[in-house]
């Protein structure tokens, strides 16, 4: 599906299959995340979930973002939170913009 909203974004369905098999496998790996996972197509991605999933210093990172983010109760906190995460490269990146305010 394609939106005119000035973003490059796609969207998909994780229950229904794509025309194209490496996002196929994206689609399944994000669907389970299993840190544990092997592949050729996206290494990159699967080390980050294993060193955020299995890693103690990962791990204490995602808690510490994940209260954070269930403590905040404004709304257009949340909602810009929510652009920086979409906006970032990097875990270290979104805390730094969620820490500045940065849009």
């Amino acid at each position: 599906m394609s939106l005119d909203n000035g973003m490059h974004e796609r969207y998909f369905n994780l229950e229904y299959p794509t025309d194209d098999g490496k996002i196929n496998e994206l689609l399944r790996y994000i669907k389970c995340s299993d840190p544990l996972y092997q592949t050729e197509d996206f290494p990159h991605i699967v080390e980050r979930v294993k060193y955020f999933k299995l890693q103690k210093e990962g791990v204490e990172i995602m808690c510490e973002i994940a209260d954070r983010i269930r403590q905040e109760r404004d709304l257009s906190v949340l909602s810009n939170w929510l652009k920086y995460a979409a906006a970032s490269s990097s875990m270290i990146e979104f805390e730094d913009r969620m820490t500045k305010g940065a849009s």
